[in-house]
């Protein structure tokens, strides 16, 4: 072990030499090592820089061997990891860890728990030769290789040791020959491991064939150096020429910050020398290449058609109706629509008007209302028959309704209960209303227009409606005499 103005380097003939650094030269004190930085230099830091793993470590230290520096933080020194018990675990899942360095100096430790981090080199489990288990899960992990070929200053782990490996969901590529070097390696006749494709496939994806064209793509959060991981076969993002150029250093590397959209691949246009245009591959779009394009089924025609027409084309056999084209959909009237199936996908949809003149008994209940996009501000509707136990309750954003049914509807107090709260006018017409309605509910309620209702207002009914309203229409109804508006 170096002292502590000194750091140490790997040489060809497998030694360690310890340098002593004129950065650290005052030395680095109790807990922290000489670093050397990625300019030349070199500073004091922990033992274990990452501090959300700092932390994790420090549970396992006994109090004795960890210095307290308030704020519930501690310092610690190689001695303090060595002398961890061999039973004890490190568990530190979904805590935004992004090194392991340091865990190299901990004496023995049989179980490791990081899943869900942002992890990308796991050599220093490399030392840690008592390992029974090892949870990595969910983080960017690329190369796995180390835990079992020696690596420069890494040697393997002990084949025979490691019972559990989960490496599923990180960066690997070629996953079924990765999971057939593992179960050769590990002999352990108990051995299990669990390993899937990664869900951000464009790294493994091979090459697209875009003609004339440089591809790159970016990950989020990975450092400059790993620039073989943001541009497309060791290409990188270069400003001045405004294109992707081929990397030949590190140094060189910007992480294709004009391309990089979203973690997802996209193409890069060359329209001339100095700019380029940032595309997203086939089946994305969006400015961050965010929107997956998926067809939209509309199984009533009526309903296509109305939708359609609305978006400016001709015929139903010209018209795509996808993810992306519904979009464009921000008021809607139609008529005899019979289901409103597939209209949920219309999330900038803000009016919609549906007359059912021409349909016989049409009955409009939850599970077709379920379809609508709770986008909407304004529905309206006109000549059909609610279900009994219709909730438009989800309909957060709704600010207008209107219901006029020429005597067909019938509601009562279970609707308007549960209508949302959001609701700033409501508009009633020539509809039968089954018994006294409480408006109590609806706080947000300007204006109230009942027109033609087939049931005496009563004065306990009226006492409901909210402080809120600055306008009130009773048009050719029957209310209890005398009105009373006082409350």
């Amino acid at each position: 072990t170096c002292m502590s103005d000194s750091y140490y380097t790997y040489s060809d003939s497998d030694t360690f030499t310890c340098t002593r650094s004129a950065d650290c030269s005052g030395g680095c004190g109790y807990g922290s090592e000489c670093h050397a930085n990625s300019d030349g230099t070199h500073s004091c830091a922990s033992i274990v820089p990452d501090v959300a793993l700092h932390g994790c470590v420090s549970d396992m230290i006994d109090a004795a061997d960890k210095v307290a520096v308030g704020d519930g933080t501690y310092k610690f020194g190689v001695a303090s990891l060595k002398n961890i018990s061999a039973s004890t675990s490190l568990i530190c899942p979904s805590s935004s860890v992004s090194s392991l360095a340091g865990l190299e100096h901990i004496g023995s430790m049989t179980a490791i728990n990081v899943s869900s981090n942002s992890i990308v080199d796991i050599s220093p489990l490399t030392t840690l030769s008592a390992l029974t288990s090892i949870d990595v899960h969910s983080n960017q992990i690329s190369d796995v290789s180390v835990l079992i070929n020696e690596n420069g200053s890494t040697t393997p782990l002990p084949p025979d040791v490691l019972l559990s490996l989960n490496i599923s969901d990180n960066l690997i590529c070629d996953i079924a020959d990765v999971n057939s070097e593992l179960t050769s390696y590990f002999t352990n006749s108990s051995f299990s491991l669990e390993s899937s494709e990664s869900e951000q496939t464009c790294m493994c994806s091979p090459e697209p064939d875009f003609s004339e064209n440089e591809i790159c793509f970016g990950v989020t959060g990975f450092d400059a150096d790993l620039w073989s991981m943001n541009c497309w076969n060791g290409y990188y993002y270069d400003e001045g020429l405004g294109s992707c150029v081929e990397a030949t250093s590190a140094s060189d590397i910007e992480i294709c910050d004009e391309c990089e959209q979203n973690d997802r691949m996209i193409s890069v246009l060359k329209e001339d020398a100095s700019t380029i245009t940032c595309e997203c591959v086939d089946g994305l779009t969006g400015d961050d290449c965010s929107i997956q394009i998926l067809p939209v089924d509309i199984p009533d025609e009526n309903l296509k058609n109305a939708i359609c027409t609305q978006l400016g084309y001709s015929s139903t056999s010209d018209c795509t109706l996808n993810t992306v084209t519904i979009l464009e959909l921000t008021t809607l009237s139609a008529s005899n629509v019979d289901s409103f199936e597939g209209l949920s996908s219309a999330t900038n949809l803000l009016s919609l008007s549906v007359d059912g003149t021409a349909t016989s008994g049409l009955e409009i209940g939850n599970t077709s209302m379920s379809d609508l996009p709770t986008s909407l501000e304004l529905l309206s509707l006109a000549n059909i028959s609610l279900a009994s136990d219709l909730s438009l309750s989800f309909l957060t954003n709704l600010e207008e309704l209107l219901l006029d049914s020429d005597g067909n509807l019938i509601i009562g107090y279970v609707f308007i209960e549960d209508l949302p709260t959001s609701l700033q006018s409501i508009s009633i017409s020539s509809i039968n209303i089954t018994s006294d309605i409480d408006f109590s509910s609806l706080e947000s309620l300007k204006e109230l227009t009942l027109d033609s209702i087939d049931r005496v207002l009563t004065n306990a009914m009226i006492s409901t409606l909210p402080a809120s309203l600055t306008s009130v229409s009773i048009l050719d109804s029957v209310f209890e005499f005398p009105i009373d508006f006082s409350g």
